[in-house]
């Protein structure tokens, strides 16, 4: 009897470990069916979460915020454009659009979206909100060619220097590339020219009209003979960004 009652504990003992650990086992199965699951909506949510916020992380913003500058840019330079017509009232202005520019001359010309359709003529002076930029050297029936002041060549422009006492004519000869600065030459070393003066065409050669804003002097000194003055002026337009310009027309050629 005894023995019966012992044999029968044993048999307990082992069903109840095979029971704690088919239970044991289902518990470590369910949990790590629990951290997979987990785990895979976890990594799904993020990959959500990463997406909708992606525009909004600093790349994005900085990405947004430089288009949004661009924009406001070229709205403030195209208001600028317009009120041009108030300051140059005594002139028809055409108003045009960049649309080609060739990296080869890139500091000679710059193809613009008027021509002949718009009564563009050639010599015709073409300016920005800021000043000068160059003139029409080519006209073709819906486009044409503006040749740049920074143009290599040399424009040979003759300007007028608003002295401390008195104006001096001069004129606007080259334009260095490193510097960023147009030469004037003629003007006689007695001149009293301070930095900042303003420069202006003069309307002499029958090229450009007068009173068109050039730019400003930044420099001047004596050539190496003490005779004339060696001038560097610098304007305020940006050559490497010219987006939208005026083309300046005389009332009869509108």
């Amino acid at each position: 009897m005894f023995y019966q009652k012992k044999k029968m504990k044993r048999k307990f003992k082992y069903i109840l470990g095979i029971l704690l650990l088919l239970v044991g086992g289902f518990l470590l199965y369910q949990r790590r069916d629990y951290f997979f699951l987990e785990s895979t909506f976890k990594d799904f949510f993020n990959g959500v979460e990463e997406g909708l916020e992606a525009p909004f992380r600093q790349d994005g913003k900085e990405i947004d915020l430089s288009l949004s500058r661009e924009k406001e840019e070229e709205l403030t330079s195209l208001k600028s454009l317009l009120e041009l017509k108030t300051i140059l009232s005594r002139f028809d202005l055409v108003y045009a659009t960049s649309i080609y520019r060739n990296v080869a001359y890139f500091n000679d010309t710059i193809t613009l979206d008027k021509g002949e359709k718009e009564g563009i003529n050639e010599q015709s002076a073409v300016v920005t909100s800021l000043g000068l930029v160059g003139r029409i050297d080519k006209v073709m029936e819906h486009s044409s060619v503006m040749k740049l002041l920074t143009t290599d060549e040399g424009m040979q422009l003759s300007v007028v220097i608003h002295g401390k006492t008195e104006d001096y004519y001069g004129v606007l000869s080259t334009y260095d590339r490193e510097t960023g600065l147009f030469l004037v030459t003629g003007i006689p070393s007695s001149a009293e020219i301070e930095e900042k003066s303003e420069v202006v065409t003069s309307g002499l050669g029958g090229v450009f009209p007068s009173g068109i804003y050039v730019g400003f002097v930044e420099s001047s000194k004596n050539d190496s003979f003490g005779i004339t003055k060696n001038i560097k002026v610098r304007s305020k337009q940006d050559f490497n960004d010219i987006k939208y310009v005026a083309i300046l027309m005389k009332e009869e050629e509108a």
